[in-house]
């Protein structure tokens, strides 16, 4: 049954039941084989974005202060992360819906270089199937992504398979998916939180979404962390996550005086 597609911007949902090997998950039994459907396809292309605004420096106060401008801002499907002004677990109602987004939500104001709160909402206790795509493209440097909550299954990795198509991108990389040339492995995948995405390539994982919770997604390079290299991958809603604790402190953003 070919997958049907709900939706084609960057982010794919359907029902694939074509496979022939199941994912073995590890509460199975290794010698049953069980028929686990994929609930969500994500094809998520990553890449650097310069940022045009040249400035270094500004003064408040006659003091010199460090500027907020950013000069490169890191992209995961063509938005770059910023934290929520209050904790979603904890705070969940008194975050405004309009600071997230994802690839299918976009901000009307979002311009060619998107911030905002980069989330995804997962089913609780989906199986998740994500295919990462390194569009930064910079030499001898493998991104590494590790996933807060839950442990995945790497099932696919390689780099960009024809000589004519040099470089890899998001379009290419869905193109070749559609024509089987990204392989998958079913039997025996290795479980890991964190894995690296080649150099001008790509990997796929999976996993199944049964934390509830908003769990952190991001390449580990501390660096690319702070310029947006995230996203939140929240699991169920609020009313699958254990209660907040009466009196327990609350946070938002602040601005403090400068003296």
């Amino acid at each position: 049954m070919p997958l049907e597609t709900l939706t084609q911007h960057y982010l794919h949902i359907g029902m694939e039941t074509s496979l022939k090997y199941p994912l073995i998950w590890d509460h199975f039994p290794n010698k049953m084989l069980r028929n686990i459907f994929v609930k969500k396809f994500m094809y998520l292309g990553s890449k650097y974005s310069p940022v045009g605004d040249s400035e270094s420096s500004k003064f408040i106060n006659t003091k010199p202060v460090a500027s907020d401008a950013d000069h490169l801002i890191s992209l995961i499907d063509e938005i770059s992360y910023i934290s929520p002004p209050s904790p979603i677990l904890s705070q969940y109602d008194d975050i405004p819906d309009s600071v997230f987004c994802n690839g299918d939500n976009r901000p009307a104001n979002c311009g060619e270089n998107c911030e905002c709160v980069h989330k995804i909402d997962l089913p609780l206790n989906a199986i998740i199937e994500v295919v990462l795509i390194d569009e930064v493209q910079q030499i001898n440097i493998s991104h590494p992504f590790h996933l807060h909550g839950a442990p995945f299954y790497v099932i696919g990795m390689g780099r960009a398979l024809e000589e004519n198509n040099t470089r890899m991108n998001l379009k290419l990389a869905m193109d070749l998916d559609r024509r089987g040339l990204l392989e998958r492995h079913y039997i025996t995948p290795s479980l890991r939180d964190t894995v690296a995405v080649p150099n001008n390539g790509y990997t796929v994982l999976r996993f199944r979404a049964d934390n509830p919770g908003a769990w952190l997604f991001h390449c580990h390079f501390q660096y690319h962390i702070v310029i947006g290299m995230n996203l939140i991958f929240q699991v169920g809603n609020k009313y699958d996550w254990p209660p907040v604790p009466v009196n327990f402190p609350k946070c938002g953003n602040f601005m403090p005086p400068i003296i």
